[in-house]
Protein backbone atom coordinates (compact mmCIF):
# COMPACT_ATOMS: atom_id res chain seq x y z
CA UNK A 1 0.00 0.00 0.00
CA UNK A 2 2.86 2.49 0.86
CA UNK A 3 4.49 1.63 -2.05
CA UNK A 4 1.53 2.54 -4.43
CA UNK A 5 0.85 5.78 -2.66
CA UNK A 6 4.98 6.48 -2.84
CA UNK A 7 4.12 5.60 -6.82
CA UNK A 8 1.09 7.79 -6.96
CA UNK A 9 2.90 10.93 -5.12
CA UNK A 10 6.00 10.16 -7.25
CA UNK A 11 3.57 11.14 -10.63
CA UNK A 12 1.54 13.30 -9.22
CA UNK A 13 3.68 15.73 -7.92
CA UNK A 14 5.69 16.88 -10.54
CA UNK A 15 2.39 17.20 -12.55
CA UNK A 16 0.78 19.70 -10.04
CA UNK A 17 4.75 21.56 -10.11
CA UNK A 18 4.71 21.75 -13.78
CA UNK A 19 0.91 23.08 -13.82
CA UNK A 20 1.85 25.46 -10.93
CA UNK A 21 4.61 26.56 -13.06
CA UNK A 22 2.57 26.83 -16.08
CA UNK A 23 -0.18 29.18 -14.26
CA UNK A 24 2.36 31.91 -12.85
CA UNK A 25 2.62 33.24 -16.49
CA UNK A 26 0.33 35.78 -17.76
CA UNK A 27 -3.22 36.57 -15.70
CA UNK A 28 -5.07 38.49 -18.26
CA UNK A 29 -7.47 39.40 -15.65
CA UNK A 30 -5.14 40.83 -13.38
CA UNK A 31 -5.63 44.44 -12.72
CA UNK A 32 -3.05 47.75 -14.38
CA UNK A 33 -0.26 47.12 -12.21
CA UNK A 34 3.19 47.62 -12.68
CA UNK A 35 5.50 44.56 -14.04
CA UNK A 36 1.50 43.09 -15.32
CA UNK A 37 2.25 39.96 -17.09
CA UNK A 38 -0.15 40.93 -19.53
CA UNK A 39 1.57 38.92 -22.70
CA UNK A 40 -0.32 37.69 -25.30
CA UNK A 41 -3.62 38.88 -23.92
CA UNK A 42 -6.93 40.28 -25.45
CA UNK A 43 -6.45 43.58 -24.35
CA UNK A 44 -8.67 45.75 -27.41
CA UNK A 45 -10.79 48.35 -27.03
CA UNK A 46 -9.95 48.37 -23.17
CA UNK A 47 -9.33 52.14 -21.34
CA UNK A 48 -6.12 52.01 -19.86
CA UNK A 49 -5.39 55.97 -20.07
CA UNK A 50 -3.48 57.15 -16.83
CA UNK A 51 -2.37 53.67 -16.06
CA UNK A 52 1.13 53.14 -14.55
CA UNK A 53 2.10 49.57 -16.66
CA UNK A 54 5.81 50.64 -16.27
CA UNK A 55 7.95 47.25 -16.58
CA UNK A 56 4.43 45.44 -17.84
CA UNK A 57 5.07 42.55 -19.92
CA UNK A 58 2.69 43.02 -23.27
CA UNK A 59 4.80 40.87 -25.85
CA UNK A 60 2.17 39.74 -28.56
CA UNK A 61 -0.65 41.35 -26.71
CA UNK A 62 -3.81 42.47 -28.61
CA UNK A 63 -4.05 46.51 -27.62
CA UNK A 64 -6.17 47.50 -31.22
CA UNK A 65 -8.40 50.22 -30.54
CA UNK A 66 -7.22 50.97 -26.71
CA UNK A 67 -7.41 54.15 -25.15
CA UNK A 68 -3.81 54.48 -23.62
CA UNK A 69 -3.65 58.39 -22.91
CA UNK A 70 -1.33 59.28 -20.66
CA UNK A 71 -0.46 55.65 -20.01
CA UNK A 72 3.42 54.88 -18.41
CA UNK A 73 4.63 52.29 -20.17
CA UNK A 74 8.49 53.19 -19.25
CA UNK A 75 10.46 49.93 -19.28
CA UNK A 76 8.02 47.86 -20.86
CA UNK A 77 7.69 44.55 -22.95
CA UNK A 78 6.39 44.60 -25.69
CA UNK A 79 7.91 43.03 -28.56
CA UNK A 80 4.94 42.10 -31.49
CA UNK A 81 2.26 44.05 -29.88
CA UNK A 82 -0.33 45.51 -31.74
CA UNK A 83 -1.73 48.84 -30.75
CA UNK A 84 -3.23 49.65 -34.30
CA UNK A 85 -5.79 52.60 -33.85
CA UNK A 86 -4.53 52.92 -29.86
CA UNK A 87 -4.84 56.52 -28.97
CA UNK A 88 -1.58 57.10 -26.86
CA UNK A 89 -1.36 60.57 -26.62
CA UNK A 90 1.27 61.39 -24.03
CA UNK A 91 1.90 57.88 -23.35
CA UNK A 92 5.38 56.95 -21.87
CA UNK A 93 7.10 54.50 -23.97
CA UNK A 94 10.49 55.31 -22.48
CA UNK A 95 13.11 52.83 -22.64
CA UNK A 96 10.18 50.40 -23.76
CA UNK A 97 10.80 47.24 -25.79
CA UNK A 98 8.79 47.67 -28.84
CA UNK A 99 10.54 45.82 -31.45
CA UNK A 100 8.30 44.74 -34.28
CA UNK A 101 5.06 46.57 -32.37
CA UNK A 102 2.35 47.56 -34.78
CA UNK A 103 0.99 51.29 -34.37
CA UNK A 104 -0.96 51.64 -37.50
CA UNK A 105 -2.87 54.64 -37.66
CA UNK A 106 -2.20 55.02 -34.17
CA UNK A 107 -2.61 58.41 -32.12
CA UNK A 108 0.65 59.02 -30.36
CA UNK A 109 0.68 62.66 -30.88
CA UNK A 110 3.34 64.18 -27.82
CA UNK A 111 4.32 60.62 -26.71
CA UNK A 112 7.25 59.70 -25.40
CA UNK A 113 9.65 57.01 -26.92
CA UNK A 114 13.04 58.11 -25.52
CA UNK A 115 15.53 55.04 -25.94
CA UNK A 116 12.75 52.86 -26.96
CA UNK A 117 13.83 50.07 -29.05
CA UNK A 118 12.10 50.48 -32.32
CA UNK A 119 12.99 47.71 -34.96
CA UNK A 120 10.80 46.60 -37.29
CA UNK A 121 8.45 48.57 -35.63
CA UNK A 122 4.91 49.98 -38.08
CA UNK A 123 4.39 53.40 -37.45
CA UNK A 124 2.62 53.77 -40.74
CA UNK A 125 -0.42 56.09 -40.87
CA UNK A 126 0.16 56.80 -36.85
CA UNK A 127 -0.10 60.50 -35.71
CA UNK A 128 3.47 60.87 -34.30
CA UNK A 129 3.15 65.29 -33.97
CA UNK A 130 5.67 66.06 -31.33
CA UNK A 131 6.15 63.00 -30.36
CA UNK A 132 10.36 62.56 -28.93
CA UNK A 133 12.29 59.36 -29.95
CA UNK A 134 15.36 61.18 -29.16
CA UNK A 135 18.03 58.61 -29.06
CA UNK A 136 16.13 55.39 -30.00
CA UNK A 137 18.03 52.03 -30.36
CA UNK A 138 18.05 49.72 -33.02
CA UNK A 139 16.64 51.95 -35.03
CA UNK A 140 16.14 49.72 -38.31
CA UNK A 141 13.73 49.06 -40.46
CA UNK A 142 10.77 51.24 -39.45
CA UNK A 143 7.73 51.96 -41.37
CA UNK A 144 6.55 55.48 -40.72
CA UNK A 145 4.76 55.28 -44.13
CA UNK A 146 1.92 57.60 -44.46
CA UNK A 147 2.70 58.47 -41.00
CA UNK A 148 2.10 62.49 -39.70
CA UNK A 149 5.27 63.60 -38.17
CA UNK A 150 5.57 67.09 -38.11
CA UNK A 151 8.13 68.29 -35.36
CA UNK A 152 8.62 64.58 -34.34
CA UNK A 153 11.69 64.64 -32.10
CA UNK A 154 14.45 62.20 -34.43
CA UNK A 155 17.67 64.00 -32.04
CA UNK A 156 21.03 61.83 -32.19
CA UNK A 157 19.19 58.53 -33.64
CA UNK A 158 21.01 56.28 -36.11
CA UNK A 159 18.68 55.74 -38.52
CA UNK A 160 18.72 53.25 -40.63
CA UNK A 161 16.42 51.24 -43.38
CA UNK A 162 13.46 53.53 -42.48
CA UNK A 163 10.51 54.01 -44.42
CA UNK A 164 9.12 57.76 -44.24
CA UNK A 165 7.17 57.12 -47.77
CA UNK A 166 3.84 59.32 -47.84
CA UNK A 167 4.95 60.89 -44.34
CA UNK A 168 4.33 64.50 -43.92
CA UNK A 169 5.70 67.29 -42.24
CA UNK A 170 8.81 67.92 -40.78
CA UNK A 171 10.34 65.92 -37.73
CA UNK A 172 13.33 67.88 -35.54
CA UNK A 173 17.04 66.64 -36.57
CA UNK A 174 20.26 67.04 -34.41
CA UNK A 175 22.86 64.65 -34.87
CA UNK A 176 21.11 62.70 -36.80
CA UNK A 177 22.03 60.06 -39.44
CA UNK A 178 19.66 59.14 -41.85
CA UNK A 179 20.96 55.98 -44.14
CA UNK A 180 19.48 53.42 -46.71
CA UNK A 181 16.13 55.07 -46.02
CA UNK A 182 13.36 55.89 -48.41
CA UNK A 183 12.20 59.88 -47.97
CA UNK A 184 8.51 60.92 -48.29
CA UNK A 185 8.53 62.10 -51.69
CA UNK A 186 9.55 57.83 -52.13
CA UNK A 187 13.14 58.06 -53.33
CA UNK A 188 15.81 57.01 -51.37
CA UNK A 189 17.63 59.02 -49.37
CA UNK A 190 21.54 59.85 -50.22
CA UNK A 191 24.52 60.66 -48.51
CA UNK A 192 24.77 64.38 -50.15
CA UNK A 193 20.79 64.69 -48.50
CA UNK A 194 20.76 62.49 -45.56
CA UNK A 195 17.96 64.49 -44.99
CA UNK A 196 15.52 63.71 -46.91
CA UNK A 197 15.23 67.64 -47.68
CA UNK A 198 12.84 68.65 -45.14
CA UNK A 199 12.11 72.16 -45.16
CA UNK A 200 14.35 73.33 -41.99
CA UNK A 201 11.76 76.05 -41.73
CA UNK A 202 9.16 73.78 -40.37
CA UNK A 203 11.55 72.63 -38.13
CA UNK A 204 12.00 74.65 -34.52
CA UNK A 205 15.33 76.40 -34.23
CA UNK A 206 16.22 73.92 -31.25
CA UNK A 207 15.57 70.91 -33.76
CA UNK A 208 17.84 72.02 -36.94
CA UNK A 209 20.96 70.11 -37.34
CA UNK A 210 24.15 71.45 -37.12
CA UNK A 211 24.91 71.73 -40.58
CA UNK A 212 21.82 73.48 -41.26
CA UNK A 213 22.41 75.92 -38.28
CA UNK A 214 25.89 76.60 -39.86
CA UNK A 215 24.72 77.81 -42.75
CA UNK A 216 21.34 79.63 -41.35
CA UNK A 217 23.46 82.04 -38.30
CA UNK A 218 25.54 83.35 -41.25
CA UNK A 219 22.89 84.93 -43.47
CA UNK A 220 20.78 86.16 -40.22
CA UNK A 221 24.00 87.86 -39.14
CA UNK A 222 24.74 89.34 -42.24
CA UNK A 223 20.98 90.54 -42.24
CA UNK A 224 21.43 92.09 -38.87
CA UNK A 225 24.50 93.79 -39.89
CA UNK A 226 23.11 95.08 -43.04
CA UNK A 227 19.54 96.25 -41.33
CA UNK A 228 22.23 98.21 -38.58
CA UNK A 229 23.92 99.88 -41.34
CA UNK A 230 21.16 101.17 -43.23
CA UNK A 231 19.30 102.19 -39.78
CA UNK A 232 22.61 103.93 -39.15
CA UNK A 233 22.65 105.69 -42.48
CA UNK A 234 19.24 106.69 -42.58
CA UNK A 235 19.24 108.19 -39.08
CA UNK A 236 22.32 110.38 -40.17
CA UNK A 237 21.32 111.78 -43.36
CA UNK A 238 18.29 112.69 -41.61
CA UNK A 239 20.23 114.81 -38.72
CA UNK A 240 21.93 116.64 -41.90
CA UNK A 241 18.39 117.51 -43.48
CA UNK A 242 17.77 118.76 -39.87
CA UNK A 243 21.10 120.97 -40.25
CA UNK A 244 20.42 122.47 -43.78
CA UNK A 245 17.09 123.42 -42.56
Amino acid sequence: MYRKLLLILVIVLPILAFMSVGGAGAACGDPPAVGVDWSGCDLSGQDLSGAVLAFANLSGANLTGAILTGTNLAFATAPGANFTDATMAGASLNTANISGAIFTNAALNSADLRNANVENANFGGADMTSANMTAATAFNNVSFAGANIPLLNLASTNIDGADFAGSSGSPMLSGTDINNSTCPNGTASLPASPFCNWVPTAITLSGISAAVAANVWPAIIVAMLFVGTAGYLLTRRGRKAALVQ
